[in-house]
């Protein structure tokens, strides 16, 4: 439970985040309904899934390369270190909406698929949080491969809820998003990436 616990949390830290996917199915959503945010995150989805079970095998074929303490204790605070990365760019990110209302014509669900894939795969941020998340949960608990898993579903869980959320109150949203509520939303996103990070190096640090 405590694994699950651990991936709703970080799960509701990514899904509060206001960027560069939410403006994709904000966009798909005002101009194609419901059903075309959708396919955007249907798209998005499959990109994380794939992202994070390559990271999570990338880890395990790391931990695979050396049993010694000292790299585990290692390879755990780099990927803390990188989430604390992230959490403080997050909270001092300067925020930009580029949001456009105007009406497209409809697309095909391949291509709308296509879009929220190519999106969230070329996102730099996606790799980095999946990493950062399974260097240093994975490896440094020494989680086993369906303990990865687990923590993988619960994240995505939360995720695919969320974003659905999203897609159903785009239209509402987007009139009302402004860069003081972005900065908001992305500040408290950043604290929990913060939190998460430090509560993680201080118990790695207590095994020095």
């Amino acid at each position: 439970m405590e694994i699950v616990g651990q991936g709703i949390i970080l799960g509701l830290g990514l899904s509060i985040l206001i960027g560069p996917i939410f403006v994709a199915q904000s966009q798909a959503s005002f101009t194609l309904g419901f059903y075309g945010g959708m396919m955007i995150n249907f798209g998005v989805w499959t990109s994380d899934l794939i992202i994070s079970l390559c990271s999570l095998y990338f880890v395990e074929e790391m931990r695979g390369l050396s049993r010694n303490p000292v790299f585990i204790h290692s390879v755990g605070i780099a990927g803390a270190t990188l989430l604390l990365i992230i959490g403080l760019f997050l909270l001092f990110k300067k925020v930009n909406i580029p949001m456009n209302h105007e009406k497209s014509p409809p697309r095909t669900s391949g291509r709308l698929i296509l879009k929220g894939f190519l999106v969230n795969t070329l996102n730099p941020f996606t790799f980095s949080f999946w990493m950062g998340v399974m260097s240093s949960y994975v490896i440094y608990q020494n989680l086993s491969r369906s303990q990865g898993f687990i923590l993988i579903t619960s994240i995505l869980a939360v995720i695919m809820a969320t974003d659905s959320l999203k897609v159903y109150f785009a239209h509402r949203l987007s009139k009302k998003l402004n860069k003081e509520l972005v900065s908001r939303f992305n500040r408290i996103s950043g604290a929990v990436f913060v939190i998460f990070a430090l509560a993680l190096i201080f118990r790695l640090s207590e095994f020095v």
